[in-house]
């Protein structure tokens, strides 16, 4: 991707490439970006007309890669009827990030037609349930967090690695949604402190993770 600010196309047909990138990549859903929606707006509205206008107004929202904005993701731009993507996530081996960037900003638009709100509030957060996924604020990319994170946690289930600047308290609880369907249930390990002590055994470079 280039240094630059340039339209993708609409959420509809977004959407139908997305599926075939996480088809290809393993990741996202089986179902489809269009059936997550279509399901996720019958999970936050009980009104059939409210869904399917909503469900109309998501299709129109044009999607826009921008490679300018240093550490920012994505973000929702309900006037502009715009959702913006950084051009670092269409690389390759970042389709997961991609997906779960999209969906973020897209369960703002959802907030904002149907709730009236914007933010990270109550709504949003049952919007992202709603779409499948762990409604976390921030995100924790290194290659957009402008600094090296201090923490790499792993999915034992397929392997997916997270950065973090704070370690997780407990990560018992901690599980991957997309493969909370697997034999490990997609939890959650440390693999990384970056200021742990080392050593080498063979080969190998093992971290401390009680340090």
């Amino acid at each position: 991707m280039s240094n630059k600010r340039f339209n993708i196309g609409t959420v509809e047909r977004f959407a139908l490439r997305l599926d075939e990138r996480c088809q290809d990549a393993g990741v996202g859903t089986k179902a489809g970006v269009h059936s997550v929606i279509i399901d996720a707006l019958a999970k936050v509205s009980s009104d059939s007309d409210t869904v399917d206008y909503t469900y109309d107004r998501l299709m129109d929202i044009e999607v826009v890669s921008n490679s300018r904005p240093k550490r920012r993701a994505g973000q929702a731009s309900f006037y502009e009827n715009e959702l913006e993507l950084h051009g670092e996530l269409f690389k390759e081996g970042r389709t997961q990030d991609l997906y779960n960037t999209f969906i973020h900003e897209l369960a703002h638009f959802i907030d904002y037609r149907i709730f009236g709100e914007s933010g990270h509030g109550k709504t949003w957060k049952a919007s992202m349930r709603a779409l499948g996924a762990n409604p976390a604020r921030c995100h924790t990319l290194e290659y957009l967090s402008g600094r090296e994170t201090r923490y790499v946690y792993g999915c034992i289930s397929c392997g997916a690695k997270f950065n973090r600047h704070r370690k997780l308290k407990d990560v018992s609880n901690r599980y991957h949604p997309a493969c909370r369907n697997k034999a490990s249930h997609g939890r959650v390990e440390l693999l990384l402190d970056r200021q742990a002590p080392r050593r080498r055994v063979g080969r190998e470079v093992i971290v401390d993770r009680a340090a």
